[in-house]
């Protein structure tokens, strides 16, 4: 409010909880006034994470990013943080996205595998992963154990479930 910009570090799994710590630092009998002036004053959030990579033995940085949009404003205003989720999956948004949809992007390109990218998600139902991917990923895990573990013979179970429409399998 008057016209400092502020960067700050917060310690918290995802945007959403970002908001409600910085709202939780306040006394309960102030968080209309809380609400307010954050929706008023934030533009955005930015997480950040370091996830095992699938080729060599390092990490690589997978983000969520939040805008204060419009929405995201009157959301934050109306303590509706809980709907914020669904902004940040929305494939609309392409300047803000969550972690499953950074996580998915990563897997998809064959940079870390499912198996890392469901262990690091919030909400694995959330990530966005074709079946033929889990099965190739959940196959090379199967190879380099040796043979036909339980967890492969389950995923198959699960691709036909998802894939049962599809007349060749």
């Amino acid at each position: 409010e008057t016209g400092h910009l502020v960067i700050t570090t917060v310690h918290a799994p995802d945007a959403i909880e970002t908001i409600n710590r910085i709202i939780d630092a306040y006394p309960i009998a102030n968080k209309e006034q809380i609400l307010t002036q954050l929706a008023s004053n934030l533009l955005g959030v930015v997480c950040q994470a370091l996830v095992p990579r699938l080729d060599i033995e390092q990490r690589i940085l997978i983000t969520e990013i939040l805008l204060s949009t419009v929405a995201v404003r009157n959301l934050i205003r109306r303590g509706e943080l809980v709907e914020i989720r669904g902004h940040l999956d929305s494939e609309d948004n392409v300047n803000m996205y969550s972690f499953e949809r950074c996580l998915s992007a990563l897997v998809e390109k064959r940079i870390i595998t499912t198996e890392t990218a469901v262990i690091h998600s919030k909400y694995p139902n959330l990530l966005k992963l074709s079946a033929k991917q889990n099965l190739n990923d959940l196959l090379v895990k199967a190879d380099t154990l040796g043979g036909e573990p339980e967890i492969v013979r389950k995923h198959e179970e699960k691709v036909l479930i998802i894939d049962e429409e599809e007349q060749d399998r």
